[in-house]
């Protein structure tokens, strides 16, 4: 418990004050400003845009990755947040046909793709996916765009 708390202190600076016995509801789950899904936190970008791998980088110095959707739930908690297109944590290398999350997981089932997405095609350079309301889409990394990072919820 004492690790983990050592991680929290600078991760939320509410967490601090654990040590205070402070209840739940005084400190969250979450850092401030990140939206709570079950037992995961999730930080929704709203001033400025980044290319994909600035928008990585983001998300590992708070202690986050960009956001592995795993279900329509939670694809559906995303977009009731955001109102613009936004990176998710899915991409494939140059010359590669497979898609692959930032935790190395394979992409698996490609439901939510948009009409015509992602196409058989693949490039000479990395791709990277743009998530909206209508779907996924397929993306070069240096283009701007709004991001979503993920990290678990410390659970009381």
């Amino acid at each position: 418990m004492t690790l983990m708390l050592f991680l929290f202190d600078s991760w939320n600076p509410c967490f601090k004050f654990l040590h205070l016995y402070l209840p739940a509801d005084l400190c969250g789950p979450c850092p401030w400003g990140w939206q709570r899904l079950n037992s995961k936190c999730y930080y929704i970008s709203k001033h400025g845009k980044l290319h994909w791998d600035d928008s990585k980088q983001y998300c590992s110095k708070h202690r986050a990755h960009l956001v592995i959707i795993n279900s329509e739930e939670e694809k559906n908690f995303i977009n009731k947040h955001i109102t613009r297109d936004y990176w998710i944590g899915l991409y494939r290398e140059a010359r590669m046909s497979a898609w692959t999350w930032v935790d190395n997981t394979p992409l698996g089932e490609n439901r939510f793709w948009q009409k015509g997405q992602p196409g058989n095609l693949y490039y000479y350079s990395k791709e990277c996916v743009i998530s909206n309301a209508a779907g996924w889409k397929k993306e070069s990394c240096y283009s701007d765009s709004f991001w979503v990072c993920e990290t678990e919820a410390l659970i009381f």
